[in-house]
């Protein structure tokens, strides 16, 4: 997968960056090609983030990506080569949680198929996703519920974990609050599981730091809250209630198929069930099954009805994570052999549907990127820009 990735960058760069990546990149690039830490051509819209300090966004992601430039350069190419490093990273980690947890190989490679849905790597979300999977990690090396091998530092991890949700709603609000919801799930599970100590101060300073980390900025740094504000105003999260749109609907299914699908088989696994036939958070896999699942769904249901509907591309990164976990689940059950064949078989299609994008990237994409290439696109940018007046305003659109 991530080979795949990489070979598809250094053919055809790609994937294309989307059409508003430059918003989250642009004030970093402002720095270091003239100064100030602002973004001019958003500046219409945003002034206070346009004009004085980039401040719509977190600023977690901005560090990292400021590092990056600093040394590969300024250039689209550049941020991402960054992103692709930061999907290692986090495929690194999933594989580290897969080990700490003993899932079977057969249950790892199944639900590597679905990491072909995750073709979009131009925004904070990647590294926030990456500071989540490894708050994730540091919870199941927390937990001697979660992590069978021998372990003397399970403190240092429970506070390591705190770390990463910080900084995860330091880089994006929406992806550190799904994971402080995974991460406090699996931690009462495993507490209630072994009927140990809940680390109830861990806990909290996971929800209370941010909170006053939002509250020292609004208070102290009041240009930087107002071109927060700025954004929230002009981009709100929450769309209103509604019913769910067809369009929406479907894109459910073809950004977490694999999460559909278990749903539906969920029910008929706990009838099925030879021993044991208790709820799944008696075990390992049930823990980290229902916590990633419960939010997960939750990111589903809300995007159909009340949240933005693009907001579902959280759960995508969870979905590798709750399939192989589900199927670890089964296995431990003892569930009779002929129905996990028949759950596999039904998962397979699943694969193919999730990765449709991956497969038009390996082909039309690849088509368009010969056609025009990356150093033809921004040839051509330069051409129409080398005609127009100093000092006059443009709208541009380009992928690059």
């Amino acid at each position: 997968m991530f080979a795949w990735k990489v070979a598809l960058f250094l053919v055809s760069t790609q994937p294309i960056p989307a059409n508003d990546a430059y918003f989250y990149d642009g004030a970093v690039i402002h720095y270091l090609l003239h100064g100030g830490y602002f973004e001019p051509c958003i500046a219409q819209a945003f002034p206070v983030s346009g004009t004085q300090v980039f401040s719509a966004y977190p600023p977690g992601y901005q560090l990292p990506l400021l590092a990056w430039m600093s040394v590969f350069g300024v250039s689209a190419p550049s941020a991402m080569a960054l992103h692709i490093v930061l999907f290692g990273g986090y495929l690194l980690v999933l594989l580290a949680i897969f080990r700490r947890l003993q899932v079977p190989a057969w249950c790892v490679n199944l639900a590597g198929g679905f990491l072909l849905v995750l073709t979009f790597h131009d925004r904070p979300d990647s590294f926030a996703h990456l500071l989540g999977v490894l708050a994730v990690y540091a919870c199941v090396r927390s937990r001697r519920a979660l992590d069978p091998s021998h372990g003397e530092s399970r403190g240092l991890w429970t506070w390591l974990m705190v770390l990463f949700i910080v900084l995860a709603f330091c880089t994006s609000l929406q992806i550190g609050g799904i994971y402080l919801l995974v991460t406090w799930i699996a931690i009462l599970a495993a507490c209630r599981m072994e009927k140990e100590r809940i680390p109830l101060v861990p806990l909290a300073l996971t929800a209370l730091i941010p909170a006053l980390l939002a509250l020292c900025v609004k208070i102290f740094l009041p240009t930087a809250w107002a071109g927060f504000m700025e954004n929230v105003h002009q981009t709100p999260f929450l769309a209103g209630l509604r019913m769910p749109a067809w369009n929406s609907t479907l894109k459910i299914f073809r950004s977490v198929p694999g999460i559909v699908l278990i749903l539906l088989l969920l029910p008929l696994s706990l009838k099925k069930l030879k021993s044991n036939p208790e709820s799944p958070l008696t075990d390992r896999f049930g823990i980290i099954f229902v916590a990633t699942l419960l939010p997960a769904v939750g990111i589903m249901i809300a995007s159909l009805t009340i949240i933005a509907a693009n907001t579902v591309a959280i759960s995508n990164y969870l979905q590798p994570v709750i399939v192989a976990a589900y199927l670890a689940w089964n296995v431990s059950r003892r569930l009779e052999w002929n129905w996990l064949r028949l759950q596999v078989i039904c998962l397979v299609p699943a694969i193919l549907l999730g990765s449709v994008r991956a497969v038009g990237m390996s082909t039309w994409g690849l088509a368009c990127a010969k056609d025009v290439s990356y150093s033809a696109a921004v040839q051509r940018v330069h051409e129409e820009l080398a005609h127009v007046p100093p000092k006059t305003k443009i709208v541009m659109s380009s992928a690059f």
